[in-house]
């Protein structure tokens, strides 16, 4: 068998330059990876915000979505402005943040979302929503 048809690579038998050149790129290879800080999964401190309500055209339901509440925190909803009546306006849960508020047809509302943190500091942001008017067709 002749040098030139032998396989380069032959495994215990390599010669000693090939395996040194493996080891190096391998090792520069290595060196050239880098890791990328990844900061933390859940915020600690973050302003409240309210995203626009939709109507669900169900009997006057809005979805209200407000920024969710992360660990050790607690909010609530309340109405600002608008007409309201005990059981014609509500919220489906005043404390969750994505709920549910019916209201009176054509009626505007002015909504607060009060977020309380860990610490007990309060932050409020406040929504405005136009329930859709009430169309009778005859």
């Amino acid at each position: 068998m002749s040098i030139h048809s032998r396989p380069i690579l032959n495994g215990p038998n390599m010669p000693r330059n090939y395996f040194f050149l493996l080891l190096i790129t391998l090792l520069f290879g290595l060196g050239s990876c880098s890791k990328d800080d990844i900061g933390p999964l859940l915020l600690d401190k973050y302003e409240p915000t309210i995203a626009a309500a939709d109507s669900t055209g169900l009997d006057f339901f809005m979805d209200l979505n407000a920024r969710a509440l992360q660990s050790g925190e607690r909010g609530e909803w309340k109405i600002l402005n608008g007409t309201t009546m005990d059981t014609f306006v509500y919220f489906e849960d005043k404390t969750n943040p994505f709920t549910r508020f019916k209201g009176l047809p054509g009626e505007e509302y002015t909504l607060e979302w009060k977020r309380w943190d860990r610490d007990g500091k309060v932050t409020a942001v406040t929504s405005k929503v136009k329930i859709p008017e009430l169309v009778i067709e005859i």
